[in-house]
């Protein structure tokens, strides 16, 4: 009787440290979520988001539910050095462009400290990667073509939590 006794303390103590464990590995994972997504809720298309969706999205939102909002585009392009500067290299790059509010969890940290904001990236400004900086041969100030426009270097990204819906921030 002794051992059965032994087993079934060592099962019940078993199953308690296996829920206690699950419920610790949900509640991190909810945290974090917020934090990688960078938002309670994402929404997102593979296509342009026509007035018609945009007004359905508005309508199946609940007043004084959302709280806040913000806008998030992202897409590939070629990214290339002005004539004359950097390693004059051409290279497909992943864009991310956002609008004041983003992101609502998570952070995007900048060298030397720099607190991120979307205010950066206005009048056609860019935060980039460090390897962005070294194949290109840029630097903070210079200049680089996306897409065709030339967009100011006004940051480099050293972390970036926030998960992307293209893979990669580069």
């Amino acid at each position: 009787y002794a051992t059965a006794f032994l087993l079934v303390m060592v099962s019940v103590a078993a199953i308690v440290v296996i829920r206690s464990l699950v419920q610790n590995v949900r509640e991190t994972l909810v945290r974090e979520a917020r934090q990688i997504v960078g938002a309670d809720l994402v929404v997102q298309s593979t296509r342009p988001w026509t007035p018609e969706n945009l007004a359905t999205l508005d309508r199946e939102i609940e007043p004084g539910v959302v709280l806040a909002r913000t806008e998030v585009i992202e897409t590939r392009t070629m990214a290339a050095t002005p004539e004359g500067q950097g390693t004059g290299r051409v290279r497909l790059v992943e864009l991310r462009g956002v609008t004041e509010g983003f992101p609502f969890y998570g952070r995007i940290d900048l060298e030397g400290g720099a607190e991120f904001s979307p205010r950066l990236l206005e009048g056609f400004g860019a935060l980039v990667p460090p390897e962005f900086l070294a194949e290109m041969g840029l630097a903070v100030g210079d200049t680089v073509r996306l897409g065709g426009k030339p967009f100011t270097i006004r940051g480099v990204v050293t972390q970036d939590r926030v998960q992307r819906g293209g893979g990669g921030f580069a």
